[in-house]
């Protein structure tokens, strides 16, 4: 993206209107604006300061004074900035993106000369456009919703001083060498403000839900519904893998019995065939009741056997080898628990980037470039691997399913009528069997005889109809396990669910509040060591990138160390004298012109850190940089001016900065060369500044 055009309307020093052209020109990505001191060099930087963010150094009133002057009392009069950006759009076609930034001033009083008082204006309106063009036409935005299009998708506020570049500032940062500032813009790169955001909002909700934390009894029971809700999602894993099951099986079994149908009817054609049939059919009828009779008391067997099975032992017992086991676990000599229920977890505090609780918006996550939703569920699915292969040793196994038979056991449990039921229960389902036996042999014998009495023409048929028949009898054992196990799992989370609602009604509002506030530490554990990390990478980078330009630019070669230092501050070390050249509350050890070239070479690595293409600006880049060293700055522009196409600088000289020297090193890169004129109508305060195109 490039600086198109710029149009001042009496702002300042230019009264009426005054456009310069940056029209962008093939390999000379390089634009100056020369001026001498007072004729509106530092205000022409100023002005795109303020079209673009709204800030505006120079506090002197934006509008032209002589047009302020010749306003009536009550009248207004607009100030405007208007920047055109150059860019490709999706398509890589060249599109135009307008900002225009209008502040109107309303006349309040006239100036008085025998008083000595200036006439007066008041700022009385501030209005923000912008425009761009999209594959579906131009698009047009005005007040926040431009501000915020400006902000997020054409340069961050955040980030601008990396490409609005003041050299009389630049000295200043660096003799202020503030670990703030500093640590402030490594955030920026790498997004860690959001991230600290995010983790701040996290800290101030765990501590607001802690104050709303319930009372122990109360946590005890919010402990219960958390174990009832992990019985509730594994039900409901076995319910939907059974009724996935279910569905696959049901339409095997439908395309069978299609093919059996019709087999049938070629078959029952033959009048004795048809009499074995209609016999058998009602044979099928009898063992399937039979089937369901010894299921269903199967089922019912279990049921009882499971649930008053750890009442059935010695409770005593049972309750010493849960303690032991719980000490095992303080100790950690067996494994943590897994992080159970994470997925759900995720999805109902995260929406869409958001934090959000009980349906109100905490914080925006802003995931850094590597980590999104669903590698943080990632993250929690790789713990949770790591837990259970903990668990693989005997040991845990088994102290681990004994301890969850113990603490589902019913203490008003009788184990003789439990032991009479399973009796019962056992010999009913003994006598169906046999009853399912004698029918099976009947069904078999039946089965044999279709075909053997009717025409030949018939056999074939009736020896597929058997295998189908056959296949079909499978596929009916194998629906009915799964029907059988799905209605199970159905009932049973019904049944839990009650019971949370319960308990839930019991507990109040506050019953979610510990697993909230589990799920933010967990947050917060996975945040703190993130930012570390990222703060980290992007520091030994940066640094890299920094030493090295600072490197190619210095004259005195293999001299000096510099880098941003773990406290993030800028560091200087004389390498032979071992020294600190920028003592802290001290003069600098190092010349003025090597400071700004160390200012110069810590801002050109932000500039590739953060990797976006958007036009540098540098009034008075030379103002105060020794003359030996000025030809090499100067070079590393061009250098770069070189290598990258698609940046383009602005530099607002000063007559004395821009020597024969340092204009020929630009040359070969300039677009456009433009002066700035002043008009001087014999009182200084009067004067009207406008623009010479020289190239």
């Amino acid at each position: 993206m490039k600086i198109n055009k710029i149009i001042l309307k009496n702002y300042r020093q230019f009264r009426g209107v005054h456009t310069i052209d940056f029209s962008p020109k093939k390999n000379k990505n390089i634009n100056i604006i020369l001026g001498n001191n007072g004729f509106g060099k530092s205000n022409t930087y100023s002005a795109i300061n303020w079209c673009l963010f709204g800030d505006d150094q120079q506090k002197h009133q934006r509008l032209n004074f002589k047009v302020r002057d010749d306003l009536k009392i009550g009248k207004t009069k607009k100030v405007s900035v208007i920047i055109e950006l150059k860019g490709k759009d999706e398509n890589n076609k060249n599109r135009i993106t307008t900002i225009e930034r209008i502040e109107s001033f309303k006349k309040i009083q006239h100036k008085n000369i025998a008083a000595g008082t200036p006439s007066k204006a008041r700022s009385k309106k501030n209005e923000f456009f912008l425009s761009y063009y999209t594959t579906q036409g131009l698009k047009e935005l005005e007040g926040v919703p431009a501000e915020n299009y400006l902000n997020n998708k054409i340069i961050s506020t955040d980030i601008k001083d990396f490409f609005f570049l003041d050299g009389q500032q630049i000295q200043k940062f660096v003799l202020k060498n503030s670990t703030t500032d500093i640590s402030g813009h490594l955030d920026i790169l790498t997004s860690i403000t959001d991230m600290q955001g995010v983790l701040k909002n996290l800290t101030t909700l765990q501590k607001k839900l802690e104050k709303k934390a319930p009372s122990q009894s109360n946590s005890e029971l919010e402990e219960e519904i958390h174990e009832k809700r992990n019985q509730v999602n594994n039900l409901t894993d076995t319910m939907n893998h059974s009724k996935e099951n279910v569905q696959r099986l049901n339409e095997q079994k439908q395309r069978i019995e299609s093919k059996i149908l019709d087999l049938k009817k070629r078959v029952s054609t033959h009048y004795e065939t048809k009499l074995i049939i209609n016999k058998r059919n009602d044979l099928d009828r009898r063992i399937l009741q039979c089937r369901e009779n010894i299921s269903m008391t199967q089922e019912a067997d279990y049921l009882n056997i499971i649930e008053h099975f750890a009442g059935t032992v010695a409770n005593k017992h049972l309750k010493e080898y849960k303690n032991l086991i719980d000490k095992k676990v303080d100790d950690e000599d067996l494994p943590k628990p897994t992080i159970e229920g994470a997925d759900d977890i995720i999805d109902f505090m995260i929406d869409e980037n958001k934090l959000v609780i009980q349906d109100k918006i905490f914080a925006d996550i802003k995931w850094k470039k590597s980590i999104d939703k669903d590698k943080f569920k990632k993250s929690i699915e790789d713990y949770n691997e790591f837990a259970m292969s903990q668990r693989d040793s005997k040991m845990a196994k088994i102290a681990l399913e004994v301890n969850d038979f113990v603490v589902a056991a019913l203490a008003d449990t009788k184990p003789k009528e439990v032991l009479q039921e399973s009796k019962d229960a056992y010999q009913r389902i003994k006598d169906f069997n046999t009853s399912l036996d004698k029918m099976l042999k009947e069904h078999v014998d039946l089965t044999s005889q279709i075909g053997d009495g009717g025409a030949e023409n018939i056999k074939n048929d009736a020896a597929e109809l058997r295998g189908k028949e056959n296949l079909l009898s499978d596929l009916n054992i194998e629906y009915g396990a799964y029907l059988s196990k799905y209605q199970s799992s159905e009932k049973q989370i019904k049944e839990i669910e009650k019971e949370i609602n319960k308990k839930e009604s019991k507990l109040g509002k506050t019953s979610n509040i510990h697993h909230e506030i589990n799920f933010i530490k967990r947050s917060i554990e996975i945040l703190k060591p993130s930012i570390a990390e990222t703060r980290a990478t992007i520091l030994s980078s940066t640094n890299k990138v920094f030493a090295d330009l600072f490197e190619q630019n210095i004259l005195k070669k293999n001299t000096y160390d510099v880098k941003i230092k773990d406290d993030y501050s800028l560091d200087i070390m004389h390498r032979i004298r071992i020294e600190d050249m920028l003592p802290r509350g001290k003069e600098p050890l190092i010349s003025t012109g090597e400071q700004f070239l160390l200012g110069y070479s810590y801002m050109q690595s932000m500039q590739e850190s953060v990797q976006l293409r958007f036009p540098i600006i540098i009034d008075t880049p030379l103002s105060a940089i020794d003359m030996d060293l000025r030809d090499g700055i100067m070079n590393r522009f061009v250098d770069l001016a070189n290598r990258f196409d698609y940046l383009q600088f602005t530099f607002l000289f000063t007559n004395s900065e821009l020597t024969p020297d340092i204009e020929a090193i630009l040359k070969p890169k300039i677009g456009k060369f433009i002066k700035i004129h002043a008009v001087d109508s014999g009182d200084k305060s009067t004067e009207d500044s406008y623009y010479e195109v020289l190239s």
